[in-house]
């Protein structure tokens, strides 16, 4: 009988990076072993490995010496871009997962117990309050949980330390402005797609217009659009109307300024490199045939309707900032109600008072 190996002995194991998918990996050790965000460090790694060898190249195969040149999604047919667009989510979702468990067991980076918790606090909170959900969900109505779950996380939170707030929200901001950024980049190859496949499906006319904050343009109020006559003419409704459509663009930019606030406004912007080429992709832009985009410095004014002003006291920006609101005056999710400093209400749910008010109003 052949000798049994020692205990503890494992085999070489292969690895699927081969080559210059190696090489490529192992430029990024010393830049690994320093971050203190590794999430931020697989996602960059990702993004350049992607661009490197494009979404076609099996993840164990040994790249040829010369790239081959990487397919454009819009050079397929319109109908399959959508289906093409979801699978590569999918293969850069699978890359990322790989490309994070190498550089772990590489470089044997070991997350600590505080990486863990920020990880997962948002989990921990979710499943902390559906254990208390549970225990009064059948004497309080549905439309009482969000609600109560946003008052739940809110106390919870503002029962942290500060020190421990501020590690989280710095780590949550890092993961939006890459996630920010990534939106952006596929942005422009995403709205013609949509608009193409609306256009092809119904058989009808598409005009599709978005407003809110340009991350590119510093988080100014910018309208982005896209056309798709549906027929067998070119003939776009900028062009048709230039006008009208000025005068769409101009209440949307209105409409715009009222939903966000100017701190959701500054969230929106990205880093943007001195090379103009280098962020050409990021923004997008009104086509050749449309009309430039009305200022956004005009005084605003007030919601109207039939010459009479519209209260706006209650009305919130999208991040819960009351419209109007003075600095400072807090947000909606601050203003749901008032908790006890006591640390064993955040543990029973009939504790907290506001609570305790949507389960007896509901509850009627």
């Amino acid at each position: 009988m052949p000798a049994k190996s020692a205990k503890g002995c494992r085999c070489r194991q292969h690895t699927w990076a081969k080559g210059s998918k190696l090489t490529f990996l192992e430029s990024f050790k010393d830049e690994y072993l320093a971050t203190a965000d590794p999430g931020g460090v697989y996602t960059k790694v990702t993004a350049l490995y992607l661009e490197k060898y494009g979404y076609n190249l099996p993840h164990d195969a040994v790249p040829l010496e010369t790239l081959p040149a990487i397919p454009s999604i819009d050079d397929l047919p319109f109908t399959e871009q959508l289906a093409e667009q979801e699978c590569h989510k999918d293969i850069k979702a699978q890359m990322q997962l790989r490309i994070g468990n190498w550089l772990r067991h590489r470089y044997k980076h070991k997350q600590t117990d505080q990486d863990m918790i920020l990880e997962n606090y948002a989990v921990q909170l979710r499943k902390d309050f559906e254990v208390i959900w549970n225990k009064v969900k059948d004497k309080t109505s549905p439309d009482a949980h969000i609600s109560m779950c946003t008052a739940y996380v809110t106390a919870r939170y503002a029962a942290e330390t500060p020190a421990f707030r501020k590690e989280l929200e710095e780590r949550v901001d890092r993961e939006y402005t890459q996630a920010l950024e990534v939106v952006w980049e596929e942005a422009d190859s995403f709205l013609h797609v949509f608009v193409d496949a609306i256009a092809k499906k119904f058989g009808m006319t598409v005009s599709l217009l978005l407003v809110g904050p340009l991350g590119v343009e510093q988080g100014k109020i910018s309208i982005a659009h896209s056309s798709n006559p549906g027929s067998m003419t070119n003939l776009i409704w900028p062009k048709f109307d230039k006008q009208g459509f000025r005068n769409v663009q101009a209440s949307l930019i209105k409409y715009g300024k009222s939903v966000f606030s100017p701190a959701e406004c500054k969230r929106h912007i990205i880093s943007v490199s001195s090379d103009p080429e280098a962020d050409e992709g990021l923004s997008i832009s009104l086509p050749d045939t449309a009309p430039p985009s009305p200022s956004v410095e005009e005084p605003e004014e007030r919601l109207s309707d039939s010459n009479q002003s519209l209260d706006r006291k209650g009305l919130y920006h999208m991040d819960g900032m009351q419209v109007d609101a003075a600095p400072g005056a807090g947000t909606f999710t601050q203003l749901l109600g008032v908790f006890q400093d006591d640390p064993a209400n955040y543990e029973d749910l009939g504790n907290f008072p506001f609570m305790q008010s949507q389960s007896q109003f509901n509850h009627r």
